[in-house]
């Protein structure tokens, strides 16, 4: 991060210690910029989501991950008696990309920069260089390759910030986390000296796999077995709607309001429902989380 001056003996920041660490890096290198823009259809147009991201690489990559978070579809599936969170694209392997195009780029090209690029039906990360010899597409395609670093210092330093590994398992790990939740397989694409990654957006989201290890709600089995007839209806309806009354629950149940009141007291000490309000006010929900 740092060297001194044999003859002054000062302290000087290496290039990868500004861009890692220094408050504004782009004073010394004005290249250090990630373009974001997410486009509402499938071409590019006018951004109904931009950012222009200069800061210490750290920073510049959550900066960007949050980006693509806030502007991908995101939804719930209910299964069984649990509800998962169903993201449009894998978190970790969108991650890695970004991190792979700021670690991996072509620092001398000054007039570039990263660009990342919502779309529709497709992410796009375009990154300034193209690997460094010998790697190629073709093997890049295959993934069969001796991954090598062009910016060894800057990758080392951001292994410290990120779950990035010196070996250059980036690619393949994009490759595994997207296929593992059911999307098509990345591309991988080198056009006019630049390496672009396009992931594809899926045709019903629905259909992937949850990325989290545990759901946004769930009734452990040691609870489900205690649970009678009535309270796993009860549950059934909270998992599918945000709130209820008793009554609306009554008339679906075609029980008495007072069989509700009854059914629905040992799931709130239970921790799996949250009540809210008084009288006629009063509502249900579910509690977030797994109870303790």
């Amino acid at each position: 991060m740092i060297w001194q001056n044999e003859e002054s003996r000062a302290i000087h920041p290496t290039a990868a210690g500004l861009l890692l660490l220094g408050r504004s890096p782009e004073t010394f290198f004005p290249q250090v910029r990630i373009a974001a823009n997410a486009f509402g259809g499938k071409e590019r147009g006018e951004p109904i989501d931009r950012e222009d991201i200069r800061d210490p690489l750290p920073i510049a990559i959550e900066r960007t991950f949050q980006f693509l978070k806030r502007n991908m579809r995101h939804t719930t599936r209910i299964e069984g008696f649990s509800k998962v969170e169903i993201h449009e694209y894998p978190y970790e392997a969108l991650r890695e990309a970004v991190v792979n195009a700021v670690a991996h780029r072509d620092y001398d090209l000054a007039g570039s920069s990263i660009r990342v690029e919502k779309y529709a039906d497709r992410i796009e990360i375009v990154s300034p260089g193209l690997p460094p010899e010998p790697i190629t597409l073709q093997k890049i395609e295959r993934l069969d390759y001796i991954a090598c670093s062009r910016n060894p210092n800057l990758a080392r330093g951001l292994s410290f910030f990120e779950r990035i590994e010196e070996q250059g398992d980036g690619l393949r790990r994009i490759v595994r986390e997207s296929e593992g939740i059911g999307l098509s397989r990345p591309q991988f694409q080198f056009r006019d000296g630049h390496f672009k990654v396009i992931f594809f957006a899926p045709e019903d989201i629905l259909m992937l796999k949850s990325q989290g290890a545990r759901p946004v709600f769930e009734v452990p089995g040691h609870l489900l077995a205690n649970l009678s007839e009535t309270q796993r209806t009860i549950i059934k309806q909270l998992i599918k709607r945000q709130t209820v009354k008793v009554p609306e629950l009554a008339v679906e149940l075609n029980v008495t309001p007072q069989a509700i009141r009854k059914a629905i007291m040992p799931l709130i000490e239970a921790r799996l429902v949250v009540q809210e309000g008084k009288a006629r006010g009063t509502t249900y929900s579910l509690k977030e989380g797994l109870p303790e």
